[in-house]
Parts: C-alpha cells; sequence; structure tokens
C-alpha cells in the first residue's frame, strides 16, 4: 500500500524479499530456535532462572519495537512498522550468532537456556510484530510456542513464555519461492495485458 507515492510491484522483489528476509531472517530464526530448543529441553520453554542485564537488552528491544510499530501502525506509516520488526529479527540472528547456544549446551546447560529462553521471547513478541501484516504464520507460531488461542487475544504487547510451557513440534513458516515464478507470473500479467 503507497504511503507518501505510488508503488510498484515486482515479481523479483516479491520472490526476492520472501527467500531474503520471510524465509532467511524471521523464518529461520523462528526454525532454528524453536527446533534446538525443542530436541535439548524436552518440547519445553527452558527455565532461565536469572536473566542478566546482557540478555536483559534484547528483551527490552523487543517491547520497544513493538511499541514503535504500535505508533507507525497508528500513523499508516506500514513500510516502516516492517522494517523495525525486520530489524529486531535480524538482532535476535546476531545475539543467536553470539551466544551459540548450541556449543555452549555442552558445557553450561542453563546459559544456553537462558539464551534460548530470550530467543523464544523474541520470537514471541515478532509473532505479535508480524500479525497485521502476516496473520496465518503468525498464528503458526503462536502455536508452536504453546499458547493456546489466538494471537489477537494477547493484545500488542509482548507475551514472555511460561518456563515448563510445551512446544509443538516445529515446522518452517515459510516456503523459499524458485526464481522461475518471476518468469511464469510475469508472462501471466503479460497476456492479461494483452487481452
Amino acid at each position: 500500500m503507497p504511503e507518501t507515492s505510488d508503488t510498484d510491484f515486482s515479481w523479483r522483489e516479491f520472490v526476492r524479499r520472501n527467500n531474503d528476509e520471510l524465509v532467511a531472517t524471521y523464518g529461520n530464526l523462528a526454525q532454528r530456535v524453536l527446533t534446538f530448543t525443542y530436541r535439548s529441553f524436552d518440547g519445553c520453554v527452558p527455565d532461565p532462572i536469572d536473566i542478566d542485564e546482557e540478555n536483559q537488552a534484547l528483551l527490552k528491544k523487543t517491547e520497544g519495537t513493538l511499541e514503535k510499530m504500535g505508533e507507525l501502525i497508528a500513523a499508516c506509516r506500514f513500510r516502516e512498522a516492517i522494517r523495525a520488526a525486520m530489524s529486531l529479527a535480524q538482532d535476535a540472528n546476531r545475539y543467536l550468532e553470539e551466544k551459540s547456544p548450541w556449543k555452549v549446551i555442552k558445557s553450561d546447560k542453563q546459559a544456553a537456556a537462558v539464551t534460548l529462553y530470550v530467543a523464544l521471547t523474541v520470537i514471541s513478541g515478532l509473532r505479535t510484530a508480524f500479525y497485521p501484516f502476516l496473520p496465518f504464520s503468525s498464528q503458526k507460531l503462536h502455536d508452536y510456542l504453546g499458547y493456546e488461542g489466538k494471537v489477537e487475544d494477547d493484545g500488542w504487547q509482548l507475551r514472555f513464555p511460561s518456563p515448563g510451557q510445551r512446544l509443538l513440534p516445529p515446522q518452517p513458516l515459510f516456503t523459499k519461492l524458485d526464481e522461475e515464478i518471476i518468469e511464469q507470473e510475469t508472462a501471466r500479467l503479460g497476456k492479461k495485458d494483452n487481452i
């Protein structure tokens, strides 16, 4: 939807955004955190026991992102809102790379539990953040996190997963699109234009 000027839709950009942003950034984050947590903590949300200030910073950023997005959506600045959510997903991916819970778990399971709990909480925030734009995948993520009911029941706030909460076996949120779709859809559009 244009906000200040006309928008040009292109299948090439659609495929790129799906594959680079939804699949590689957001979807991959959710998939690897949920899968690793499910396997390493008996299908349950781990108990972080104590979340230090360094880990709290990402949780505060998640709350701040939701607050900022609420303001942007209310002002009909949808592109900026999506960019804010995607930026949070990128920060969470960097956090995971830095903390490397898949390595740390071998020597310090509690430290890995803290990292995964924080990452699950960020994913919970992203499920809310993306809901206005991606309601079906947000509901899937809601279910994978072990929440009942509907995403919108939580309102526009960060919901912290409860330690011990059962997770559902995760599945990928998004499917990578083959670049062939660009030519197929462009050809279809071209045929329609000739009619």
